[in-house]
C-alpha cells in the first residue's frame, strides 16, 4: 500500500499538468489572433484609404509579430477588410463583416468559458486524489503519511486551478483587446460599404 500514495501524488501532477498546459494553449492562440499594433495601424490606414490592406502587406516580412505570430498567413481582420473594399454589393460586404464578428464571438466566449472549466477539472480532480491518498493511508493507520500525501495532492490541485485562473485572466484580456479593435475596424469599414 505505500506506493499508491506516491502514485496519486504523480497522477494529481499529470492531471493538473495537463490542466495547466491546455490553459497555455488557450491563451496562446488568443495572443497569437490578436493583431500587433503596427498591424492594426496598417489595416487602419487600408480601411480608410481604400487600398486594398494587401497592397501594403509587403513592407511587413512574414515571420514578423505583425502577423499575429501565425507566420506568412494573413490575419482574419485582413483578409475582410480585402473582401469588403472589394465587394460589388453590399451583402456580400456585409457577409464578410458578419464572419469577422461571428469569429471574434466565438473566441471571446471560448476564452471566457474553457480555462475556468479546465481550472475546475484541475482542483476537482487533485482533490479527490488528495482525498483519495489520505483515506488509504488513514485505513492503514498512518495519519502523517495521510497529511503528507494528502496534502501535496491539494496543493498541487490548487495551484493548477490558480495556474488556469491566471491564463483564463490573460485568455480574456486577449480576445477583448482583439474584440475592440474589431469593432474599431468595423466602424471604419461600414463607411465604405457599397451602396446596393
Amino acid at each position: 500500500m505505500s506506493t499508491l500514495q506516491p502514485f496519486l501524488l504523480i497522477l494529481t501532477l499529470v492531471l493538473v499538468g495537463g490542466c495547466a498546459r491546455v490553459c497555455a494553449r488557450v491563451y496562446a492562440r488568443h495572443r497569437a489572433a490578436l493583431p500587433s499594433d503596427g498591424t492594426m495601424q496598417r489595416l487602419r490606414r487600408a480601411a480608410t484609404s481604400g487600398e486594398g490592406a494587401a497592397s501594403e502587406k509587403p513592407q511587413e516580412s512574414p515571420g514578423s509579430a505583425g502577423s499575429g505570430g501565425r507566420g506568412s498567413e494573413r490575419p482574419l481582420e485582413e483578409k475582410v477588410i480585402s473582401e469588403v473594399l472589394g465587394a460589388r454589393n453590399r451583402p456580400l460586404a456585409v457577409l464578410a463583416l458578419n464572419e469577422l464578428t461571428t469569429e471574434v464571438s466565438i473566441a471571446l466566449q471560448d476564452a471566457r468559458t474553457l480555462p475556468p472549466a479546465v481550472g475546475r477539472v484541475a482542483l476537482l480532480g487533485g482533490t479527490a486524489l488528495g482525498l483519495t491518498a489520505m483515506a488509504t493511508a488513514l485505513r492503514n493507520e498512518q495519519g502523517a503519511t495521510a497529511a503528507m500525501w494528502g496534502g501535496a495532492c491539494l496543493l498541487l490541485a490548487v495551484a493548477g486551478a490558480g495556474v488556469c485562473g491566471v491564463y483564463g485572466r490573460l485568455a480574456r484580456r486577449a480576445a477583448e483587446r482583439r474584440r475592440e479593435q474589431t469593432r474599431e475596424l468595423i466602424r471604419l469599414l461600414e463607411r465604405r460599404l457599397p451602396s446596393t
